[in-house]
């Protein structure tokens, strides 16, 4: 078992596996690919997640807003895939079938600055787009599901935070520091070592959960109490 977080962590499993194997009658493959049909890459793969709800128009109004820069949309299926799904058990075994059940954003996008984000707003609201702001991903309650068409038709959205993550300020005398909301927990936590702070909270998922994410869901998930909250 890798790892140092644990009282397990470092030690030798090695019945582990089979004892899986035989209690669930699975055939585990440490080789298998985590997204075999939904990112493939193959032709047979486009029945997985169903076409783009947003005008090709649309898409070119967004990169427009980015100075022309492509590389910061995506309309790629394994993209979708990943940023319409969370790490419950249902999420992990529809990516692996490819019987994909849930809603997946219809473009995903990546915004570099607070004023990109502002624009972005301002066009979705123009043209009535869902904006759903994407963190770390590994929320267990479907919140990146995005809704079905007959509940709201409205083309989809998901806009990853991950290029917003620069701590901004530190004020010592106060304890509070100003960060961007897509810096991950494991980001935050060295930097701020660096500088001879600690953030008070540890969820279980800081190593790839965001600080924008922990805000939004007021923290839910397990350990997040253990020195503070948000």
């Amino acid at each position: 078992m890798k790892g140092a977080r644990y009282g397990i962590s470092g030690k030798p499993l090695a019945k582990l596996a089979k004892f899986i194997e035989e209690e669930l009658n699975v055939a585990i493959d440490p080789n298998g690919a985590t997204f075999p049909s939904a990112c493939s890459g193959d032709n047979d793969t486009q029945h997985v997640l169903p076409m783009s709800n947003l005008p090709n128009e649309g898409a070119a109004e967004i990169v427009a807003l980015f100075a022309g820069d492509s590389h910061q949309i995506s309309v790629s299926t394994c993209e979708h895939a990943r940023h319409g799904s969370g790490h419950t058990q249902e999420d992990m075994f529809d990516l692996r079938s490819g019987n994909i059940r849930f809603r997946s954003p219809d473009l995903v996008v990546w915004p570099k600055s607070e004023a990109e984000i502002q624009a972005l707003t301002s066009l979705a609201a123009k043209n009535s787009w869902c904006l759903i702001p994407f963190g770390g991903r590994t929320n267990v309650t479907h919140s990146t599901h995005c809704p079905d068409k007959a509940i709201d038709p409205r083309p989809m959205i998901s806009v990853d935070m991950k290029l917003l993550n620069l701590i901004l300020w530190v004020n010592e005398e106060d304890g509070l520091a100003h960060v961007e909301a897509g810096i991950t927990g494991l980001e935050l936590i060295r930097s701020m070592k660096k500088l001879g702070f600690t953030i008070g909270h540890e969820p279980d998922s800081y190593e790839f959960s965001t600080l924008g994410g922990w805000i939004a869901t007021k923290a839910s998930g397990m350990k997040q109490k253990k020195w503070s909250k948000l």
